[in-house]
């Protein structure tokens, strides 16, 4: 399995764990896309339809590099064990939780991307002034 295929599976076992702990506090009305759009925020600053749109996926994790995956998987991975053990969050501290988390690692995802000269988002690219070409 590349790299990519298993940053994928395994993001896939903490994204379902981070939903599963939202869903068992907040039930199933929980607004996963609104809090999903802010770990892309935080970490790619766009969201999900802009993603999708830039790549042509359904999916916006579809497009994403191994590394941007990882940097999701560590997010979504963070949040669980800062959620884990604490018996009442509100659902405005489960976002504000996901806000402050993926923006600090945001500030890694863009050294990184500016390193490799990648959009760890989609794979595109990026020019000398840190936009991404198409």
């Amino acid at each position: 399995m590349t790299n990519y295929h298993q940053n994928r599976a395994d993001g896939i076992v903490t994204r379902n764990e981070l939903t599963a702990w939202l869903r068992g506090h907040f039930g199933a009305s929980f607004p996963f896309g609104q809090i999903t759009n802010e770990e892309y925020k935080g970490l790619f600053g766009r969201v999900a339809s802009q993603l999708k749109a830039e790549t042509g996926n359904k999916n916006a994790r579809d497009g994403m590099t191994a590394i941007g995956l990882k940097f999701l998987d560590l997010a979504e991975m963070t949040c669980v064990a800062m959620f884990d053990g604490r018996e009442s969050v509100s659902q405005r501290e489960a976002f504000d939780i996901v806000r402050d988390v993926c923006n600090a690692l945001g500030v890694s995802v863009r050294s990184v991307q500016d390193r490799l000269r990648v959009d760890l988002a989609t794979g595109m690219p990026l020019l000398e002034n840190g936009d991404f070409r198409n």
